[in-house]
């Protein structure tokens, strides 16, 4: 990529950004941090790894207004408004720019980094979705660990609702993979089923610790985020690997 073509990303991250800003979003930080790790992803993933990081985006905000007053009123909605930082623009994307420097150092024969790339922001989305969703309509939340019930927006529970509506998200990431043609010799059916897979099994993952950890020491947030990612990423290119 030439520096045209960089300065272009750049200013595309710049102004969606922005445009982010404005609608209450993003913060300060978020949108630093967002113009940046985009301005990355454009580079190394082009622009349709790029657009794969916006459906996240755009999937994860969408979600996060759902039932809203409901979520203020039981006092479990997200702090600001909804609006993300640096740390969690950090979490959930940096797991996607290291799998596309992999991609581009290591190259990608069989479309396993480009499987594992998608499957970061599908499992991030999936995350959000199940999050969201679950905290504001969820009826039976539960804890893995233990399978008993806990009250809604409780670190580490799952819900029925909350399950389907991250697969649902994770289905929606998966195929726009599929329809931007991401997954090279994959293929659009297997890449986008290594995809929902590895972001079902990334959130089981995340749901779990986060449900060990409860009484104990408490699992940093942000960490738990990236972590989230990263098996997703780990088990889509695992499956791609078994798939080819």
């Amino acid at each position: 990529m030439d520096w045209q073509e960089l300065a272009i990303g750049f200013g595309v991250n710049l102004a969606f950004g922005v445009a982010a800003f404005a609608a209450r979003t993003v913060g300060k930080s978020g949108l630093i941090a967002g113009t940046v790790l985009g301005t990355g992803v454009w580079a190394l993933a082009g622009w349709r790894g790029w657009v794969m990081l916006v459906a996240f985006f755009v999937v994860g905000s969408v979600l996060t207004k759902f039932g809203a007053k409901e979520k203020e009123a039981r006092g479990i909605a997200e702090a600001e408004g909804g609006r993300r930082g640096a740390r969690n623009a950090l979490a959930k994307v940096t797991p996607g720019l290291l799998c596309a420097i992999a991609m581009n150092a290591l190259g990608d024969p069989n479309g396993a980094w480009a499987a594992a790339f998608a499957a970061t922001f599908a499992t991030a989305a999936a995350d959000t979705a199940g999050t969201e969703v679950g905290k504001a309509i969820g009826k039976t939340p539960i804890l893995l660990t233990t399978f008993r019930r806990v009250p809604p927006g409780t670190i580490g529970a799952v819900s029925v609702e909350g399950t389907l509506a991250g697969l649902a998200a994770s289905v929606v990431m998966a195929a726009i993979g599929s329809a931007l043609a991401l997954y090279g010799p994959l293929g659009p059916w297997k890449g986008a089923g290594a995809v929902i897979v590895a972001a079902f099994g990334g959130n089981v993952v995340e749901s779990w610790v986060n449900a060990f950890m409860a009484g104990r020491r408490k699992l940093d947030h942000e960490l738990s985020n990236f972590l989230l990612c990263a098996v997703g990423a780990a088990v889509a290119f695992g499956l791609a690997h078994l798939l080819e």
